[in-house]
């Protein structure tokens, strides 16, 4: 039996995936190479965590229900900072963002006065009805790229 493996292409051709999400799969997962098994595997994380306030009271509950593996094989990056408690997250940052760039996403926090700067000086470019655009994510991103070299999710 052949296994099917989805793939970003597949998700762009469904109808019912949002105009919106599939101006970001183009211009920042495919660019980026974002592994789709991991984006997956830290969304059902982040699933979890809004469902039932952490990935780790879920994991020990189901090892004490079930003798399946249900494990959840997220990011490193994605079980530290994001899969224990929905409300250390910053609200303005969009999900995708911290599900398929959680490394950047913390580099991020912990520089966010510099790009507070930056945002003021180029305001137009990243700023739209008080809410950060995609020009300044993905400026984020590839500053990240540049200084680290490599994404945790590619």
């Amino acid at each position: 039996m052949q296994e099917f493996n989805i793939t970003w292409d597949m998700i762009l051709e469904d109808e019912e995936v949002d105009f919106q999400f599939k101006h970001v799969i183009v211009n920042f997962f495919k660019k980026d190479k974002i592994d789709l098994n991991k984006y997956l595997e830290n969304q059902r994380a982040n699933e979890i965590c809004l469902n039932h306030g952490s990935l780790s009271f879920w994991e020990k509950n189901l090892d004490y229900l079930s003798s399946e593996d249900n494990s959840v094989n997220c990011t490193p990056t994605f079980r530290e900072h994001f899969a224990e408690d929905s409300l250390k997250r910053s609200p303005h940052v969009p999900i995708w963002f911290y599900i398929a760039y959680p490394d950047v996403e913390v580099w991020f926090h912990k520089r966010r006065s510099q790009f507070n700067r930056i945002v003021m000086e180029r305001e137009d470019e990243f700023v739209r009805d008080n809410k950060l655009t995609l020009n300044f994510y993905r400026f984020i991103i590839d500053e990240f790229i540049e200084i680290n070299g490599f994404l945790e999710c590619s």
